[in-house]
């Protein structure tokens, strides 16, 4: 690739009955999205939507179940689930979560429609070097 990465970001985000929404600022060089590695802990049962707002992005995963810990590997378009009874396939939109900037703009908003905890694993474009 024509560029380098940064190191890699690890940034874990709870969010609560209270509280569902958050803001992630992406750090990348890059004017776009990148599809980061997830690990999704879902703290409480029922149909899971994960919203960007900032790219009109909305991944959508039903019939989760309490404790399930659910991975997206979106840059391999990959789902799987901690639950082995969970037909995770068929219950997911195949709308893969994504983060970016603009040239105005580097907050991501993300709002979720039940508590979960989110890690978020991903490696910024450098475009340049000190």
């Amino acid at each position: 690739k024509p560029f380098a990465y940064g190191e890699e970001k690890n940034i874990s985000l709870t969010f609560g009955a209270s509280s569902l929404s958050s803001k992630l600022y992406d750090t990348s060089d890059e004017i776009g999205f990148i599809r980061p590695y997830m690990t999704i802990t879902c703290l409480e049962a029922g149909n899971l939507t994960i919203q960007n707002t900032t790219h009109d992005c909305k991944t959508l995963i039903n019939n989760c179940s309490n404790g399930e810990v659910i991975y997206l590997d979106n840059e391999n378009q990959i789902i799987k689930s901690s639950d082995e009874s969970h037909d995770i396939c068929h219950d997911f939109n195949y709308d893969f979560f994504k983060i970016g900037n603009t040239y105005s703009n580097r907050e991501n908003n993300i709002t979720v429609s039940i508590p979960c905890k989110i890690d978020i694993r991903y490696s910024p474009i450098i475009k340049d070097s000190p």
